[in-house]
């Protein structure tokens, strides 16, 4: 899959909540990242990469593209994803 293929062209028009799983990706890549109690966030972004966001604050926006958020080494919660 080509780089320009996998961008975001567009705002999202739905939204989703966000259930941390260390095996089960989300059904829809999140389109950005709202997350509503602050910590860390363990993450697979769309291209493959684990990161780790680390000090997250309540009421960030992270603009990201997201294929999951794990369940190990995430400490945030109330998560709400783009669609």
């Amino acid at each position: 899959m080509s780089r320009v293929s996998t961008q975001a062209t567009h705002y999202p028009v739905g939204a989703q909540n966000i259930t941390p799983s260390d095996v089960t990706n989300l059904s829809n890549p999140a389109v950005g990242l709202f997350v509503g109690g602050a910590d860390n966030i363990s993450a697979v972004m769309e291209n493959g990469d684990t990161v780790t966001f680390t000090g997250v604050l309540a009421g960030q926006f992270l603009p990201f593209i997201f294929r999951r958020i794990n369940s190990t080494g995430t400490t945030a919660t109330n998560m709400v994803g783009g669609k």
